[in-house]
Formats: structure tokens, C-alpha cells, sequence
């Protein structure tokens, strides 16, 4: 795995020492190149001097000086030499130091100013690296000479030597500097990191503990603390969710363990009974008719149960089509046969609706209106532009606001009625809510002074 700290240790290693590399070889040849420059310079006012008075006199004749008698410490004397060639590399005029000799190296300089060009090269005269200036000039006749004018280079070698030297030493010492600089850099980025790498190590998103969030250490690290956050409350949503939804599970599975148990050991009962000694035919009906009410009990519920876990998964398919709600609101209605009953809306209401989920909702709620009602029962269905409504209603005991919405959930009944042979499995309410949500609407309920309502809302369009 790739360390931030290494690759900013190595990053900054190699700008700051390229730079410094780059910084010291141009200042060591700026610098060179200047102290050679200045040396052509005085080469170059020196040839002026020696052009001009190299015929001032009728003949041509180079300046002489006398041997430098003065003597400073350390510091070498100046020497000079100076000759003057025709275009065959005959010396016409010299100092007396360059009669004896020997000089190699002139055939650049010459050429080029044989062409009418000033040239400065090194050239050596006595095994000694000399700097030496060619510049063409005029003889007495007109004819095209050659001057030559050089000095010893030694010192300014030397110069550009020490030059590298410090530039050396001041490169180094900065590098060093800068190494030291990228380590404390390094760290003073890596150590705010580490912290923020510890927040999200002990950050805990399971909800099992108060969830903090992550503080960005620089602003430049925001987006991404932001985004961690944001994914960690995510993680912590889920995983909330998910144990909500395992501890639901567990509940419907004990629940349905428990509602399952007393019809299968009824009819388990029953046919123990039957079979433990020879009975009549009408005792053997007696127990088929009780075996065969609690099988149709155990399959109601069944069926019930599969309709709420396809709800869960999102396979609790709707098929809405255009038909007559008010026909099915009857149809239901004349099957109970109960005198309590009283419809009260258009004979006929036009509504695209999954005709049997919409009549197994409202089935429900008025076998649920059938238990508790006194003495009314009454379904009434309304409209506005905007939804359109089926209100079942009926006098009885009041649902208190804590049981309002628990009596949607599943296997929860109201105090009087709890007996399971009376008081239905506990599941036809989350039924109608979910067949309601599977068509867009809801259901809600509102009771008091001993009259309850269950409103089925569903939209227009």
C-alpha cells in the first residue's frame, strides 16, 4: 500500500532538489560565463590599444612593458603577451615573452579572424592555458593582419573553480535544509491525517453507541470528510434498519409460530379424539366439520402471511383497471348479510383500481366493523378532484390514539378482542394498508365518543 507521508517526503525531496541542482549549475555558469566575459572584455580594450598605436610610428610595433618588480603577497603579477601576424602567420611584431615560445592552438582564432571576425578562445603557450583575443587589422600597405593578444587564465580559472565550490557547498546546504524541511513537512501533514484516520477508526456507525462525526483536519480535506459522513450515516441508517427489520422479522416469525399453533393443535385435538376409539358416522362428521373449520383458518392465515411478505419484498403486485367501485362496495355488502349495514354513496362511481385487492381491503375492514359495532355500521363513498374516499364506520368502543396506528401492525388486537375465534388473526389491517399504499393512497383512522372511522384515500388519477 501506497504511504502519503514516503511520496511527500520524496515529492518535495526531488522539486526542492531539482530546484537546487538547477539553481546551482546556473549560477555556476552565469558566474562563469561572466568572469569570462570580463576577461574578453580587458583582452578586448587591450587589442583597442594595440590597434591604435600598433602604426602610430610609420612601422608596426607592439607596446613592450618591463618586467612587474612589485611585488604584492598572494597575489600573482600580470603578464602579457602580444604579437602581430600577416596572412601567412608571419609575426611581424611581438613582446620579447613570445619570441621563444611555444604556442598551440591557433588555428580557430586565426581563421576566423583571417574572415574579419574578433574571436576569443584559450589556446596554450608553453604548455601554460593562456586566454587569448584575435582581432583582424589594417598593415601600412592596407593589407589584412592578425592581432593576437593574450594573458594567462589561471586566475580566472581559478575564480570559476571556487565559484563551483561554493555553489556546491551552498547546494548541499540547502538540500539539506530542504530534507530537513520535506521530514518536518511531511509530518506536519501525516500527523493530522493519522488523527482523522483514528476518528474514523473509532467511529462506530452500528448505532450502538452516540455516532460522532468526522472533523476535517484542513480545509482542503472538507469534501471528503463531508462525503465520509454522509456515508457513514448511511452505514448507520442501514445497519439501524436493519436490526429494526431482523427484530421485526424475529417477531413475525414468533407471532406467526404462536397464531399457527393453537389451530394446528385444535385440529391435531380433534382427530386424536376421533381416532382413539370407533365412533358413530355423525361423531367422525362432527370431528371432519371441526378438523375442516380450523384447516380453512390455518389457510386463511397462510394466505394472509404470503400477502404481507410479498408486500415486504415489493412483489405485492397491483393491477389497477377501470371499474365500478360503487358495484364491488355493494356486492360486499349483500354477501355479510348483516342488517347493521347501510351504504351510502352513488349507485355508480367509475375508479381504476385492482378490483380484488380493493375488495379484499374492504372486506377486512367490514368484518373488523362486525366485531366491534353496537348497532350501525355504515360505508360511505366520496370524492373531491383530488382523491376519492370509502369511509367505513361503526358505533362501538373507542380506539384510544397510542392504538390508532399500533392496530396497523401485525397480529395486534384491540383489548376486546383478543379471542383469535372472534377477533380475526391481527392481520387484516396491515392488509388494507398495504393494498391502500400499493395503489398510491393510505389509510387512517380517527375514533371517539363511541364512533370509529377507517378511511380509505385513494388518488384520482
Amino acid at each position: 500500500m501506497a504511504n502519503l507521508r514516503r511520496r511527500i517526503l520524496l515529492v518535495t525531496l526531488s522539486l526542492i532538489g531539482g530546484t537546487v541542482l538547477a539553481c546551482s549549475i546556473a549560477v555556476y555558469f552565469v558566474a562563469a560565463h561572466s568572469l569570462w566575459r570580463n576577461l574578453d572584455a580587458a583582452l578586448l580594450q587591450i587589442a583597442k590599444t594595440e590597434i591604435a598605436s600598433a602604426t602610430d610610428t610609420g612601422t608596426i610595433h607592439v607596446h613592450e612593458t618591463g618586467p612587474m618588480n612589485l611585488a604584492i603577497p598572494d597575489v600573482r603579477g600580470y603578464e602579457k603577451f602580444v604579437w602581430i601576424e600577416d596572412q601567412a602567420g608571419q609575426v611581424l611584431a611581438c613582446t620579447k615573452n613570445v619570441l621563444e615560445a611555444g604556442i598551440e592552438g591557433l588555428e580557430q582564432g586565426r581563421t576566423r579572424a583571417k574572415r574579419g571576425q574578433v574571436e576569443a578562445t584559450d589556446i596554450s603557450i608553453n604548455q601554460t592555458r593562456v586566454r587569448a583575443l584575435f582581432y583582424p587589422l589594417k598593415g601600412l600597405d592596407g593589407g589584412s593582419l592578425v592581432g593576437v593578444v593574450a594573458v594567462p587564465s589561471a586566475d580566472t580559472e581559478q575564480a570559476v573553480a571556487e565559484v563551483g565550490e561554493v555553489a556546491l557547498a551552498v547546494g548541499l546546504l540547502c538540500f539539506v535544509i530542504a530534507a530537513i524541511t520535506a521530514v518536518l513537512l511531511s509530518e506536519f501533514i501525516a500527523v493530522p491525517l493519522k488523527d482523522l484516520a483514528r476518528q474514523i477508526e473509532v467511529s462506530d456507525p452500528s448505532g450502538n453507541t452516540v455516532h460522532e462525526r468526522v472533523r476535517a483536519p484542513y480545509a482542503e480535506l472538507d469534501t471528503l470528510v463531508s462525503a465520509l459522513n454522509e456515508l457513514s450515516g448511511k452505514v448507520s441508517a442501514m445497519l439501524s434498519e436493519k436490526k429494526a427489520i431482523i427484530g421485526t422479522q424475529r417477531q413475525f416469525i414468533a407471532d406467526t409460530s404462536h397464531e399457527l399453533r393453537t389451530p394446528v393443535s385444535n385440529l391435531r385435538g380433534t382427530i386424536e379424539v376421533a381416532l382413539r376409539r370407533d365412533r358413530s358416522l355423525q361423531d367422525y362428521q362432527e370431528a371432519l366439520r371441526t378438523s375442516l373449520g380450523e384447516t380453512k383458518r390455518i389457510s386463511r392465515l397462510i394466505d394472509d402471511l404470503l400477502t404481507l411478505a410479498k408486500s415486504d419484498i415489493g412483489e405485492f403486485v397491483i393491477r389497477p383497471v377501470p371499474c365500478d367501485a360503487s358495484a364491488i362496495i355493494f356486492e360486499a355488502v349483500r354477501l355479510l348479510n348483516d342488517q347493521r349495514i347501510k351504504f351510502v354513496g352513488p349507485d355508480h362511481f367509475e375508479a381504476k383500481l385492482d378490483p380484488d385487492r380493493f375488495r379484499q381491503a374492504l372486506d377486512n375492514l367490514l368484518r373488523n366493523a362486525c366485531t366491534h359495532a353496537e348497532s350501525i355500521i355504515e360505508v360511505r363513498l366520496e370524492s373531491d378532484s383530488q382523491s376519492w374516499y370509502v369511509k367505513v364506520s361503526n358505533d362501538g368502543p373507542d380506539i384510544s390514539p397510542d392504538q390508532q396506528e399500533a392496530i396497523f401492525e401485525r397480529f395486534v388486537r384491540l383489548d376486546e378482542s383478543r379471542n383469535r375465534d372472534t377477533g380475526g388473526s391481527g392481520l387484516g389491517l396491515p392488509i388494507v394498508r398495504a393494498i391502500a399504499e400499493g395503489h398510491g393512497g393510505r389509510v387512517k383512522v380517527t375514533s371517539g365518543n363511541g364512533w370509529t372511522e377507517f378511511r380509505l384515500e385513494f388518488p384520482t388519477q
